[in-house]
């Protein structure tokens, strides 16, 4: 069953980590492997995990690289559905490959939404 604790903005669908909201704004540049940037919103983060809108295409399986500072943490898509009542809006659930907590990335950068 998914629900939404308003205290503290937590999402939690059957996930294995709390999913936090988002301010829509990256603490860095997320890239494509070529490096062209993707222009998107983040509108959720995990310890491992990162949702975002973008009008761009993405697949399954693509790799995408946040660059944050002198970090390059690669993501993985995981799955994709289209925004609700937004055309041209898709979104796209990405997992970290890195030993790295997404969530400490947004915190440190004071980018998740506080109750």
């Amino acid at each position: 069953m998914s629900y939404m604790n308003m205290g503290n903005l937590k999402l939690n669908e059957r996930r294995a980590s709390e999913r936090y909201e988002l301010s829509g704004l990256l603490p860095g540049t997320l890239l494509r492997d070529n490096n062209k940037t993707i222009s998107c919103r983040p509108i959720n983060v995990s310890v491992d995990g990162l949702g975002i809108i973008t009008s761009e295409q993405l697949k399954q399986g693509d790799i995408l690289i946040l660059k944050v500072k002198e970090l390059r943490i690669q993501l993985q898509v995981m799955w994709s559905k289209d925004d609700f009542g937004k055309q041209d809006l898709v979104r796209y659930g990405l997992k970290c490959l890195d030993p790295v907590s997404l969530w400490d990335i947004f915190d440190t950068a004071n980018l998740i939404k506080h109750g």
